[in-house]
């Protein structure tokens, strides 16, 4: 399409052709204001027509990209320091895939949008902050609990001026005993809220969560890892948040899942077991890029280790460490057993152990798929899912999972997304998967291995002609 032109009128800038509107929205995610009366029903304010108006940082953002032109008025924004922080912001979450429009009606700055909101109602109220402002208890509550009722996710954004990046911040209200007793102790002490301080994050712990997106876009500052007390509340509140996004959309990510210690005892497990495979062959070609522990003859497995937890352990001990198996067993498997709740007899057991990795600057990726597909429709009905933990960070570059989150409680299979989540973590936070949920991951471009340890869980153990279709081992 020929690049538009748009009229500029009292720094308005008018959109009046409906080819045009559809071009914006469609190739550029640009939403508007549509304030014109419906030619077929003009007394009523529900729905309007053209013009479409477009924001100040919507026509900034256009005007940068080289997409339209602009005829009449001279269009000068942003004038002011504040300005400037908006469109940095409205510039930040444009560049990672959401629709944004104005947030005022909820109290906010701006709304995301996980698609065209025609389709999709938003996710998250944004508001913009001072890196030095603080917010009294009670009105921490309150935002939270506006956001909570209208199903969305309160984000507080500040831009720091250290790190020269913005600080992201999510509110969301839980229900429980033991948070609203917290709340209530942080209400009456009186106590603030600083979003761009770290120091202030113990204090509301129990309502300020990541939820994200895109991986870590929603990253606030943590406990530290040797503060066991706030971490472990840290742990238990995002793992309540992970239930329900998990139970909705068949995939959550935690922040966090694995401690610094935990991240580099895992990580030189593989790096001995990649050395080792190394000397039997291409890690790509070879071993397509799965390294089991117990099946790449590092250790002589027996059938035992594959349906008894006790053998498994003292096996998979002689690798590294009993600490390891046990992290294997225990913190693994418990998340696993929340995932997988159900009623009835059938054990969560452990159904494949293994590392994925790949090397530097190689080309292997996985297409898309769903995990359960491996197995037969009869195997299926043993649900599972899977705990994708990256050992270094993980950026757009290294080889990111891409996840097509199923569309709701049918679970159909669709093709993936236009744009795909990419799940861009840090090292050490899980990615949590339901075996129905379609994903891929990218080529590696670094200069570094990326390697990730993802065990996967089953309700039952699966049985095949010849005995059992993988691992069987109970995780209690």
């Amino acid at each position: 399409m020929e690049k538009p032109r748009l009229h500029c009128v009292n720094d308005k800038v008018l959109v009046t052709n409906a080819d045009t509107v559809l071009y914006l929205r469609k190739q550029h995610r640009i939403v508007g204001s549509l304030e014109g009366t419906h030619p077929a029903n003009p007394l009523q304010n529900h729905y309007f027509g053209l013009p479409l108006i477009l924001s100040p940082e919507e026509t900034t953002l256009l005007l940068e990209q080289d997409a339209i032109e602009l005829e009449g008025d001279q269009f000068e924004w942003p004038r002011s320091e504040q300005e400037q922080l908006q469109y940095k912001l409205f510039k930040d979450f444009h560049s990672r895939g959401f629709y944004i429009t104005r947030g005022i009606k909820f109290g906010g700055d701006y709304l995301l949008y996980p698609g065209d909101p025609m389709r999709y109602h938003s996710s998250h109220i944004v508001t913009l902050m001072n890196h030095n402002q603080t917010i009294p208890s009670q009105q921490l509550v309150a935002l939270g609990r506006l956001c909570t009722a209208v199903k969305k996710t309160r984000l507080l954004s500040t831009w720091d001026p250290r790190t020269n990046q913005f600080t992201h911040v999510s509110l969301n209200c839980k229900n429980t005993e033991a948070m609203n007793t917290r709340l209530r102790t942080s209400t009456t002490t009186g106590s603030t809220f600083n979003p761009g301080a770290s120091s202030e994050y113990s204090r509301i712990i129990v309502c300020v969560l990541p939820v994200a997106r895109d991986t870590f876009l929603f990253d606030p500052p943590r406990p530290d890892a040797d503060d066991p007390p706030r971490r472990a509340l840290y742990i238990e509140v995002s793992m309540l948040t992970m239930s329900k996004q998990f139970s909705k959309r068949g995939f959550a990510i935690v922040p966090d899942f694995l401690t610094p210690e935990e991240v580099d005892m895992f990580a030189k497990e593989a790096q001995t077991l990649v050395n080792f495979c190394y000397e039997q062959g291409d890690i790509v070609t070879q071993w397509g890029c799965v390294i089991e522990p117990l099946n790449c003859d590092f250790v002589d497995s027996t059938q035992e280790a594959k349906t008894s937890r006790h053998a498994f352990l003292n096996l998979r001990a002689q690798i590294s460490s009993r600490k390891l198996a046990q992290c294997v067993m225990d913190k693994f498997g418990s998340c696993a057993r929340e995932l997988l709740k159900h009623e009835g007899d059938e054990p969560v057991v452990l159904l494949n152990d293994q590392y994925i990795v790949k090397p530097p600057h190689t080309d292997a990726t996985f297409d898309w798929h769903r995990d359960e597909l491996y197995f037969t429709p009869e195997q299926r009905k043993h649900r599972m899912v899977s705990i994708w933990v990256p050992l270094c960070d993980i950026s757009s570059d290294n080889g990111p999972m891409l996840i097509d989150p199923y569309p709701g409680p049918e679970h159909t299979d669709k093709r993936p997304l236009d744009t795909p989540i990419c799940a861009t973590m840090s090292a050490g936070s899980a990615l949590l998967m339901d075996g129905r949920v379609r994903h891929c991951s990218t080529a590696n471009k670094s200069g570094q291995f990326r390697i990730a340890y993802m065990p996967q869980f089953s309700l039952g153990a699966i049985a095949s002609k010849n005995g059992l279709a993988a691992l069987a081992v109970p995780i209690d």
